[in-house]
C-alpha cells in the first residue's frame, strides 16, 4: 500500500501537466480564414470554436469543410459561446453541422437572420439568448431537443416554426413580441410543453398539439393577448400558474366530455389571477 500512493501521486502529477486536448479526443486549436476551431484528427470532425473579427457587423456563412495541413475536416458543431456578443446580422449554418452549443449566438443583438439546416439534432442551452433582433425561426424537422431558454429574451421574435419531432418544450419563455407558434403538421412526438415555455408572450390563439400529456409550470403565464386555447384529449396534468395571469383568456376548447376534463390533474392554482372563462367541452361547458 505504502508503494501504491506514492505511483498514483506521480502519476496524477504527470497527467496534470499533459495538454488538455489529450482528454478532448486529442483536439487541436486552428484559426482559418477568421474563424477558430477545434479539430479533432481522428474523426476528421471540426468545431466552430470563434470569429476573430469580434467588433466588425457582419453576415457570417460558416464553411462545410476546411483544410488544415493537407487533410480535410467536416464542421459538425457550433460550440458553446463561440459568437457570444459578437455583431452578427446574419449566420447561414451549413448542412454539416449537427449540433448548436450551449449560448453559442447569445447576446447577438444585431443577429436579424439565422438558416439552421436539417442536419442540426439539437439546440443548447440559451443558444439564442437574448438576440433582440431575431424576428422568425424555422426549425427543422431534424432538430429532436432543443435546450432550455434557448430563445430566452429574443424580444423581436414572432414566429417560429416547431419541428414534429421535439417530445419537451420550454425554450421561449419572456419573447414578448410571440405572436403565431406553428407547429408542424404531423407533430406526434410533443407530450410536454414544459415549465415558463412560452411565459410573458403575446400569442393570442394557441392549439395544443395531440399526444401532449403535460402542460408546465407557468407555461403560458402572463400571456396576457392570450384569449383562446384548445387542449386535446391526451393532456393529462396541469401544473400550477400554468396560465397565470393570462387576464384576455375567455375560452378554453376541451376536445373531450365534461367528466374527462374533470378528470385532468390540475393543480388549484392553474389559472390563478385571470378572469372569469368558459371550457367548452363535446357535452357542454365548464365555467371556470
Amino acid at each position: 500500500m505504502k508503494r501504491v500512493l506514492p505511483l498514483l501521486v506521480l502519476v496524477c502529477l504527470i497527467t496534470s501537466c499533459l495538454p488538455s486536448y489529450i482528454y478532448k479526443k486529442q483536439r487541436l486549436s486552428v484559426h482559418i480564414d477568421g474563424f477558430s476551431y477545434y479539430l479533432v484528427p481522428e474523426t476528421n470532425y471540426a468545431e466552430v470554436v470563434g470569429h476573430h473579427r469580434y467588433e466588425d457587423t457582419i453576415a457570417v456563412n460558416l464553411p462545410e469543410t476546411i483544410i488544415h495541413n493537407n487533410k480535410k475536416y467536416t464542421v459538425v458543431k457550433v460550440e458553446g459561446f463561440s459568437f457570444a456578443g459578437h455583431n452578427l446580422t446574419s449566420i447561414t449554418i451549413p448542412n454539416s453541422v449537427t449540433s448548436i452549443g450551449y449560448g453559442a449566438f447569445s447576446l447577438c443583438s444585431g443577429l436579424i437572420s439565422v438558416t439552421i439546416p436539417n442536419s442540426v439534432t439539437s439546440i443548447g442551452e440559451e443558444a439564442f439568448y437574448a438576440c433582440t433582433g431575431l424576428t422568425s425561426v424555422t426549425i427543422p424537422n431534424s432538430v429532436t431537443s432543443i435546450g432550455d431558454s434557448a430563445f430566452i429574451y429574443c424580444t423581436s421574435l414572432h414566429t417560429i416554426t416547431i419541428p414534429k419531432d421535439m417530445n419537451v418544450l420550454k425554450a421561449f419563455k419572456h419573447c414578448p413580441m410571440l405572436t403565431n407558434i406553428q407547429f408542424t403538421e404531423g407533430i406526434d412526438s410533443l407530450v410536454v410543453i414544459d415549465q415558463y415555455a412560452f411565459a410573458q408572450g403575446v400569442l393570442p390563439i394557441c392549439i395544443i398539439p395531440d399526444n401532449v400529456t403535460s402542460i408546465g409550470l407557468g407555461a403560458f403565464s402572463q400571456c396576457k393577448n392570450l384569449h383562446t386555447v384548445t387542449i386535446p384529449t391526451s393532456v393529462k396534468n396541469i401544473e400550477k400558474y400554468a396560465f397565470y395571469g393570462c387576464k384576455s383568456l375567455n375560452t378554453i376548447h376541451y376536445e373531450g366530455t365534461v367528466e374527462q376534463w374533470n378528470q385532468i390533474a390540475k393543480d388549484k392554482n392553474w389559472s390563478m389571477n385571470t378572469p372569469a372563462f368558459q371550457v367548452k367541452c363535446t357535452d357542454g361547458q365548464v365555467m371556470r
